[in-house]
């Protein structure tokens, strides 16, 4: 199966990193998807939600390909959108990198939190990926990391799988 991961626009000249890490592929913000920065322009685009006080309604009705939570107030919220999510087949999109990056405690809230909200997500029949959207090189997660942070969230192996494999055309349209 060709896993595929995606990376911010930093990450540019890094592809043959994703390639030895054992990723067929890899997606950069600004080459190969883009990141809606409000509801008009979220036409077949990813949205990274981190703002509890914007609804996600306007993104959705305007064709959000993808919703990126950032935060545990984000992925509460989210959970008001689930019908909403299903009925204009929008994705949800693990960023591995908001996980990896805490620490201590909150790192155990973002992990609980993500669960909870990929379990309702399942559920409910909606798609899911995850991708390290990596920054920098050191962000850079291997295929088997970004599995074992699925298995922590619940997903048994062939979601995890799946999840890996089909990122890509949750975040983009390529």
């Amino acid at each position: 199966m060709a896993y595929y991961d995606a990376a911010r626009s930093g990450m540019a000249n890094a592809r043959g990193l994703f390639k030895r890490l054992g990723f067929h592929d890899v997606i950069i913000e600004g080459e190969d998807f883009d990141f809606s920065k409000d509801p008009g322009s979220a036409n077949g685009k990813a949205v990274v939600y981190s703002s509890k006080s914007e609804s996600l309604t306007p993104y959705l009705k305007n064709g959000a390909r993808s919703i990126i939570p950032q935060n545990p107030e984000t992925l509460g919220e989210m959970k008001k959108y689930v019908r909403d999510m299903k009925d204009y087949g929008t994705s949800f999109v693990i960023d591995a990198s908001t996980m990896e990056n805490a620490y201590g405690t909150y790192r155990a809230l973002l992990i609980g939190k993500f669960g909870e909200c990929t379990a309702m997500m399942l559920g409910k029949g909606i798609g899911i990926g995850i991708a390290s959207l990596a920054r920098n090189e050191m962000e850079v997660l291997a295929p088997e990391q970004l599995m074992a942070i699925c298995g922590a969230l619940g997903l048994d192996r062939n979601d995890a799988r799946k999840a890996l494999a089909e990122n890509r055309g949750m975040i983009s349209k390529l």
